[in-house]
């Protein structure tokens, strides 16, 4: 076994200061998620068992205008994800309804159909961040939800 000397979030140092913030299961999964080249920021804890302490989670919650949990789309994943939601009531979940892994998920998305798989959940975690952005900026931000095809 392993001794935990301290606490370490992987991603910390790379920041980039954006708006959002999307907390992952590992390196790899931030790394995968980095080279969709979303305008987002994305860290890890040691492992998807491991909480973000509270202090710095109230640091990211005062830094960033979404945060968004998003593990593995197993059973310990999912739980980990309904931990962090019962702790800290301003995150939201996401899961991806492909692989069990978040990095899998984007490796795989090489075929037509899982890319618009991938496109679509990734599509309603931004949805949820432009919903957010509306709500604080309801005068100069107005989002219109079109249920028809525009002819």
């Amino acid at each position: 076994k392993f001794i935990k000397v301290k606490d370490y979030i992987q991603g910390w140092e790379q920041q980039q200061g954006h708006k959002n913030l999307i907390i992952t299961s590992s390196l790899k999964d931030i790394m995968s998620i980095k080279s969709l080249k979303l305008q987002i920021d994305v860290i890890a804890p040691d492992s998807e068992n491991t909480l973000i302490k509270e202090d710095l989670m109230n640091e990211l919650h005062e830094k960033y205008n979404k945060i968004i949990v998003l593990f593995d789309n197993d059973d310990p994943g999912i739980k980990a994800m309904i931990a962090y939601k019962e702790k800290y009531p301003f995150v939201e979940l996401a899961v991806l309804p492909m692989s069990k892994d978040v990095s899998d998920s984007i490796k795989e998305s090489s075929s037509p159909i899982q890319k618009n798989k991938l496109f679509n959940s990734l599509s309603e975690v931004i949805f949820l961040i432009l919903l957010i952005i509306s709500s604080i900026f309801p005068e100069t931000f107005k989002i219109s939800i079109i249920t028809s095809p525009i002819e």
